[in-house]
């Protein structure tokens, strides 16, 4: 797997407050909006909407498949195409996601590695963390959740994604670690921002 410069994963555990980061990022970039594109897995394509969707009907082998071909297709129309342009690409959602609910999902990273082996790795990966209590409080607000979001798995995601970040940086990616809370959200983007302004300088 290759690394690309300038391409930007932020991943985290369902409930960390991704979202509110990235439209947090948004605005505090808005000066600099064109050098930026700011993009999320599942995709908005039909297939990516198809998986958000759908996720719950299907085995661990065949979403994993799904949420593959769905990483593919975001490389082949949104990462490359915004990368050969010369912008940043930042995602949210990446490989460190597979790496944590497919797992959660019963198969191995071996699978998992292997369904992704042609995909690029991001320079950068933030890996939102935080209170598990606080986290597992906003999951029980929600209607809806997917089996991923169920059972009270947080404490498992939390582990999941620092093996996933010590994997990732086995790769040479280049994580970073940032806690997460309501009360942290400026705190946080302005750590993302100032992160940002190292890519190239190094």
């Amino acid at each position: 797997m290759q690394i690309s410069s300038r391409f930007i994963a932020i991943d985290g555990p369902n409930g960390i407050g991704k979202s509110t980061i990235m439209e947090g990022l948004k605005d505090r970039l808005q000066d600099r909006i064109e050098n930026f594109k700011f993009t999320k897995e599942p995709t908005t394509s039909s297939l990516g909407t198809f998986v958000r969707e759908h996720q719950n009907e299907y085995t661990a082998r065949c979403l994993a498949a799904l949420v593959a071909a769905d990483r593919y297709d975001h490389l082949e129309k949104t990462i490359h195409p915004n990368l050969q342009a010369g912008r940043t690409v930042v995602t949210d959602r990446y490989i460190a996601a597979s790496l944590v609910y497919q797992l959660l999902d019963g198969l191995s990273i071996e699978f998992i590695m292997q369904l992704n082996s042609e995909i690029i790795l991001p320079e950068l990966c933030f890996l939102l963390t935080g209170d598990e209590q606080e986290i597992q409080s906003r999951l029980n607000a929600r209607i809806n959740l997917t089996r991923f979001e169920e059972n009270n798995q947080v404490k498992k995601e939390l582990a999941l994604f620092d093996q996933a970040g010590v994997h990732l940086e086995s790769l040479g990616v280049r994580v970073v670690r940032i806690k997460n809370t309501g009360q942290e959200k400026e705190t946080t983007i302005t750590t993302i921002i100032n992160e940002i302004n190292t890519l190239g300088k190094n």
